[in-house]
């Protein structure tokens, strides 16, 4: 009934005269109804009419203080780009919900007058970090064809981390892919190159350190990805000028281990860079040991090599908390005494952290540092910490290609259950609502009183119901005492939905396992 009263109102404004008036009266009454649904069913009927809806109401449309009818103004003004659209459609890049639709009509205006807005942007920004809105605006630079945009890339660089970076290094690409990129700023990328390419030899350096026991798989783990991160990185920016090289199947290659593939890249790589080029990076990707990667970067840099001690006092004190968390669980794990002042109760009360108090709780409860012999510890642990089931889902074949950082929010929503020989965990038929991993024990899959399966420790059960919904295909009963982790399924889209690289890990093992199948 809205839609047909607002096609009314237009057909009157398009009589003219008296009717005009009278139809613009009644479209805005209708526009700036308090209901949500009135304005967005109005806005979808007269959207496409440039003469009806013009420039100033669709302008204040786009900052309703509703989601959907700002994402479907946004879509209209993509239709008819005006350059008073442009500061409401870069501010709609730092809702999620907005940010597609905000990013796609952007791309629709004038190019010079978009980057100069997001150049603005950043730049007012001050202390840069690395939240989704500026991964979203680095996006956006990398649509513009403009040495401006480029500019504005290598300028934001140095303040930002990882995350932002691997985003300035896809749009760079980007650019260089669609032929945007003059000798200039190619030249101005070498010391993006030369920084990510220290900065990697220096964590080859760092992990050849922490490669002892289990007391280090974390710490390992988490050294591993960053160095991941970097080589794709490293690729983007060193095949700049070779923007017909396939990235996609070279990144897969050099961050999987044992890839088929690696020895076509490095040739690859041996035959297009230049040797200053070539003798920093093919060794760093190849599959040598540590210690020989470091030997490299010792006589390509000459990196002054770090103690283990040193780069646990920088992580301790980063801005990532997982990174702190990791390192301080390790310091108390290998009971290490640090440096004067390195830790203290006023560093955990600054840190103000639920993965640190949780370890400190576990293992102080044997051996406490320096700086918390006074410091009370939570009274009531857990079985496992949030840190140990991250260590546990690390092994499991689900969740192995996700970085550790992204599994301890998994490790967070995770319960954890005992149950006795011969208890029932789920029946067939039952709702596919939650998922479950085996810690310690058997679990027996039947269906009908047939044996399908017996599982054991790291296995998973019910991972397709809690994606599918569907009800469970078969019943599950311990076979003796079991140690159960259970994910509720509510909670793990919930978290899906805000961590893309838990969804984009949780995909690749389920197409390798399609694959498995079909083959």
């Amino acid at each position: 009934q809205t839609s047909i009263k607002a096609a009314a109102t237009a057909g009157l404004m398009l009589m003219g005269d008296d009717n005009a008036e009278e139809g613009r009266i009644a479209l805005d009454s209708l526009l700036e109804n308090r209901e949500a649904k009135i304005r967005l069913s109005s806005l979808s009927t007269v959207g496409h009419l440039p003469n009806i809806l013009t420039e100033i109401p669709l302008k204040k449309l786009l900052t309703d203080d509703n989601s959907e009818v700002r994402r479907r103004a946004i879509d209209i003004a993509g239709d008819r780009p005006n350059s008073s659209f442009i500061p409401n459609l870069v501010s709609s890049l730092h809702d999620s919900f907005t940010a597609p639709a905000a990013r796609r009509s952007l791309r629709l205006h004038n190019s010079e007058e978009v980057s100069k807005a997001l150049t603005e942007l950043i730049t007012n920004n001050g202390d840069v970090d690395d939240s989704t809105s500026l991964n979203t605006v680095l996006r956006c630079l990398g649509d513009l064809d403009s040495p401006e945009t480029v500019d504005t890339l290598i300028t934001v660089w140095p303040k930002t981390s990882s995350n932002g970076r691997e985003e300035i290094a896809d749009s760079l690409s980007r650019i260089a892919k669609r032929g945007a990129m003059n000798e200039v700023s190619l030249e101005e990328t070498v010391s993006l190159l030369e920084e990510t390419l220290m900065q990697a030899y220096e964590l080859e350096h760092a992990l050849s350190l922490f490669q002892d026991n289990n007391d280090s798989k974390l710490v390992a783990d988490m050294l591993s990805n960053e160095l991941s991160r970097m080589k794709v990185i490293i690729l983007q920016l060193a095949l700049l000028n070779h923007p017909d090289a396939p990235l996609q199947t070279f990144a897969h290659a050099v961050t999987t281990p044992g890839a088929s593939t690696l020895a076509n890249v490095l040739e690859y790589l041996d035959n297009v860079l230049e040797k200053t080029v070539r003798e920093k990076v093919v060794p760093l990707l190849d599959e040598t040991n540590a210690s020989e990667k470091v030997q490299v970067g010792i006589k390509l840099f000459e990196l002054q090599s770090k103690s283990a001690e040193e780069w646990l006092t920088d992580w301790l004190n980063g801005k990532s908390n997982y990174t702190s968390a990791v390192a301080f669980d390790y310091v108390l794990k290998k009971r290490l005494e640090l440096g004067e002042g390195v830790l203290s109760s006023e560093w955990l009360n600054n840190r103000d952290s639920l993965l640190h108090n949780e370890t400190l709780a576990k293992i102080g409860k044997d051996w406490k540092p320096a700086g918390f012999e006074n410091r009370e510890i939570m009274e009531e642990t857990p079985m496992y910490t949030t840190l140990e089931k991250t260590l546990f889902l690390k092994g499991v074949t689900l969740f192995k290609d996700i970085p550790g950082e992204e599994v301890a929010h998994i490790a967070q929503i995770a319960d954890t259950i005992n149950l006795e020989s011969n208890e029932v965990v789920f029946e067939d038929g039952d709702p596919g609502d939650s998922m479950f991993i085996i810690v310690d024990g058997e679990v027996r899959i039947h269906k009908e009183g047939k044996e399908i399966a017996t599982l054991g420790d790291s296995e998973f059960i019910g991972e397709m119901a809690i994606l599918d919904q569907e009800p469970r295909s078969a019943s599950a009963t311990t076979q003796e005492e079991t140690v159960l982790l259970r994910i509720s399924g509510e909670d793990f889209f919930d978290l899906m939905g805000s961590r893309m690289d838990i969804v984009q890990g949780i995909m690749r093992v389920l197409t390798r396992r399609l694959r498995e199948a079909i083959a």
